[in-house]
């Protein structure tokens, strides 16, 4: 007699840190034969995400296999629900669930022993960095007994599981480096010269263990041996890799000729340009953005043109303490993304898999800012850089998502309006230091600029020679007031200049939809956006962040900015003084309880 389900089913672990098994109440279960094994392997190494059946199945049996069906592999899923949830009733949700056109593990990140190695590893790493050697000991040595051989043992081979396995076996090694460099802070650094000769020898390319064993080597007093670790390793990078050894080994290099101590923790390297004004507001923004690099290995940093996304990011990188970063990448007039990525960290030019192999045994952030004009050419760099640099982090800006696995999106709003005003008043006094921002009327012209930073800045910028009453009389003809001089990179130059680079972004259907939209001066919802004839082009403009929330449930608008913009390019011609567009005029209601023009409604 089958037993009644319990209110609270016995708990289910999931282990790939060795040969793929389950346990169920502590209990191993039978999970089947290798293809099936190979099906939660599959749906493990997604980690969360929606596998479709069909991708699920090309990724188990291979793109040239046809003799597995779908029956196939629901099949082959209904096994493994009945090895992992016995007691889960029909059509119930549970572990293994079909979601849409495919199948997802919803299995808590405590459950699966990999995710609960990454966990153990960053904070770990936290422990050593606030000087708590003995304890990030502790951490390191239970994380490291997870492992039973190595990951995805016998499915080596599986395309799904050879970036998963790049990435552990990375994390692996930083565990390892992690525990023997609190040994050496605790004062054991001969006792570790052994396992770290060792780790040398399986890693040549990691400069962090040849750092290690220098270190330890010179606190042991044996700098000619320290001296002798750093000349193998630097002749290993150049022959191997054509690149010197990184900052890290520089360091314990001049430690060691000066005689002079060094700690185990690099001081960490700054790449990210010291800002020439202050940053103003955004703190809620920042500590939500570290939370989410902590978190996540690739953030991308969404919203409209001037809503300050580089501003952010810059700042962000600048807060950080990565021994090898953080790096900024400008991709703004650029061509090859992995050419500029390789210039700006000084490594000779290669392609995105030689990149990968050059950064492999880094431990960075890189921020690639302005990377919506090259998303052809960026998607694939970054695909490849995350799956084989396990130690590196990216943070982009882009005014869409990149849309690849991984991508945690992070999306920048206009300044609230205090943080606006505070801006243009801070703006306003490094040009023209006498003058004086009337909060009201500062308030109103920040509205009327949507509390767009660069719109705000560039606002200031004309108080040089204008009052601030006057500034808000010329925001009638603001692409033609808003403007800079040529020190200004030339994407920040105009207000007309970075709406305009959104709008060539832009396809036929969605430059015609954002035409008609910029006739509903008071917002729209989906029911407008239909009676338009633009379903399909709305969520292209959506993804572009062209369109703003309208301020409750389904309603949206857009910015000010945008809607005069896209009325003056509607009629041939970027905006100017006298320029016309689609007229803002009575509207007729419409289901949403907002108005409609006339003649769209009729169009």
């Amino acid at each position: 007699m089958r037993e009644r389900a319990s209110p609270h089913p016995p708990s289910v672990d999931v282990r790939v840190l060795g040969p793929v098994a389950a346990t169920r109440g502590g209990r191993e279960v039978a999970l089947g034969g290798r293809r099936q094994r190979m099906v939660l392997a599959a749906l493990v190494a997604a980690r969360g995400r929606v596998l479709p059946a069909d991708r699920l199945r090309e990724l188990v049996w291979g793109d040239g296999d046809r003799t597995a069906s779908r029956a196939t592999l629901h099949g082959y899923v209904a096994g493994l629900r009945r090895a992992l949830e016995p007691d889960r009733p029909a059509r119930a949700g549970g572990i293994l669930v079909r979601e849409g056109p495919g199948y997802a593990l919803r299995l808590p990140a405590g459950h699966v022993d990999a995710e609960r190695f990454a966990a153990t590893v960053a904070h770990a790493g936290a422990l050593l960095e606030t000087g708590r050697a003995v304890q990030a000991v502790s951490t390191l040595e239970s994380g490291l007994a997870l492992w039973r051989g190595p990951a995805y043992a016998g499915l080596g081979s599986a395309p799904f599981a050879l970036p998963e396995i790049a990435r552990l076996d990375g994390l692996r090694a930083t565990a390892v480096e992690l525990r023997l460099a609190a040994l050496i802070d605790l004062g054991r650094h001969d006792a570790v010269l052994g396992d770290l000769s060792a780790l040398v020898i399986a890693h040549p390319l990691r400069e962090r263990a040849s750092e290690l064993l220098a270190l330890a080597l010179h606190r042991a007093g044996r700098p000619g041996d320290a001296l002798a670790v750093i000349r193998r390793a630097r002749a290993t990078l150049s022959e191997r890799l054509g690149i010197d050894p990184g900052p890290g080994l520089r360091r314990v290099e001049s430690a060691v000729l000066d005689g002079t101590p060094v700690a185990t923790r690099p001081v960490a390297v700054r790449t990210v340009p010291a800002p020439a004004s202050s940053f103003v507001g955004r703190a809620a923004e920042l500590a939500g953005l570290g939370a989410a690099l902590a978190a996540y290995r690739l953030v991308t940093l969404t919203g409209p043109a001037g809503v300050g996304k580089s501003r952010l990011a810059r700042e962000a990188a600048r807060r950080r303490a990565d021994p090898d970063g953080p790096w900024l990448v400008e991709l703004a007039g650029a061509g090859d993304p992995a050419g500029v990525v390789a210039d700006a960290l000084g490594l000779p030019p290669g392609t995105p898999d030689q990149l990968a192999t050059l950064l492999a045994p880094r431990e960075t952030l890189l921020v690639l800012d302005d990377a919506d004009h090259l998303l052809a050419g960026v998607v694939p760099l970054v695909g490849t850089l995350l799956s084989r640099c396990p130690r590196l982090r990216i943070l982009v800006t882009s005014r869409e998502a990149l849309d690849v696995p991984e991508e945690h999106l992070f999306g920048v709003a206009p300044l609230p309006v205090p943080d606006a005003v505070a801006l243009l008043a801070e703006r306003m006094r490094a040009v023209a230091p006498a003058a004086v921002a009337d909060p009201t009327l500062a308030a109103r012209v920040c509205a009327e600029l949507d509390c767009l930073p660069l719109a705000i800045e560039l606002a200031a910028g004309q108080c040089r020679a204008l009052s601030l009453a006057e500034v808000a009389e010329g925001l009638a003809d603001r692409f033609g007031l808003l403007a800079a001089g040529p020190h200004r990179p030339e994407r920040h130059r105009t207000l007309a200049g970075a709406i305009a680079r959104s709008y060539r972004t832009l396809d036929g259907p969605e430059r015609a939809l954002l035409h008609r939209l910029s006739a509903l001066d008071r917002g729209f919802d989906l029911d407008d956006v239909r009676r338009l004839g633009g379903t399909a082009a709305f969520a292209g403009l959506v993804r572009k962040s062209l369109v703003a929330d309208g301020g409750g449930p389904h309603r949206f608008r857009l910015l000010r900015t945008v809607r005069e913009y896209a009325a003056r390019s509607g009629c041939g011609g970027p905006p100017g003084p006298g320029r016309g567009g689609y007229p803002v005029v009575e509207m007729e209601p419409s289901s949403g309880g907002d108005t409609m023009p006339a003649s769209l409604v009729r169009m």
